[in-house]
């Protein structure tokens, strides 16, 4: 079933009320929240056997069972739902890095709709990755390797990270208008400035590669 990001119109609440999963949609601002925060919502509200047709009747249906039992209970559900997710994070089914992002849009719908609870309190037990990469300085050795490869754009590319340090997200929107030469008394580099932030420095040897490799606009 494809979960929608926008709530129907408001059931069973006054014409100049919001919905509560209306409310929560609201905040939802940049199009990856609004495609992965009711999909992580539900994988709750499915935890707590809320058995609804949609994501907005299963919220809101949540909603009114917060109203009805109590802060207390959501904190004890909580707790039973990340215990079950540290446990799936220890039999490697998924990364702890994971665990948070379910933890996200919970606290996003309650703080939506004024639920206060003490979220120290949940996010306390939620298991913790490592958040250093598991990245390594290429040697010669492997550089050279890569540049053997008969892709005669891999070079390039190859060559450019290397030297620069530019991300792979980043060269994606490299272009050839983005680089200026810069000269010095016995060698030149190659200038990069990318969306007026990011500034690299690129040897010549690797742009001249990119440059007679690629048709660059």
């Amino acid at each position: 079933m494809t979960l929608s990001p926008y709530p129907s119109p408001p059931q069973n609440y006054e014409n100049t009320d919001l919905s509560p999963y209306q409310k929560f949609v609201y905040a939802l601002k940049a199009p990856e929240s609004k495609r992965q925060y009711p999909r992580r919502l539900q994988m709750f509200l499915d935890h707590l056997q809320i058995h609804e047709l949609t994501i907005e009747e299963k919220s809101n249906s949540f909603f009114k069972l917060i109203k009805d039992r109590g802060t207390s209970w959501l904190e004890i559900e909580l707790i039973k739902f990340f215990t079950m997710q540290n446990q799936r994070a220890e039999r490697g089914e998924i990364s702890t890095e994971t665990i948070k992002n379910y933890l996200k849009p919970v606290k996003l719908f309650c703080e939506m709709n004024g639920i206060t609870i003490n979220w120290k309190i949940i996010s306390r037990g939620i298991k913790r990755g490592n958040r250093c990469s598991n990245d390594w300085q290429p040697s010669k050795a492997e550089i050279k390797k890569l540049l053997e490869y008969p892709d005669r754009r891999i070079k390039p590319i190859v060559l450019t990270m290397v030297s620069s340090g530019i991300r792979l997200e980043v060269l994606e929107y490299l272009k050839w208008k983005h680089i200026t030469p810069v000269y010095n008394d016995k060698e030149y580099f190659w200038y990069q400035k990318l969306f007026k932030i990011i500034i690299l420095f690129i040897v010549c040897r690797s742009l001249t590669t990119f440059r007679t490799n690629f048709l660059i606009i």
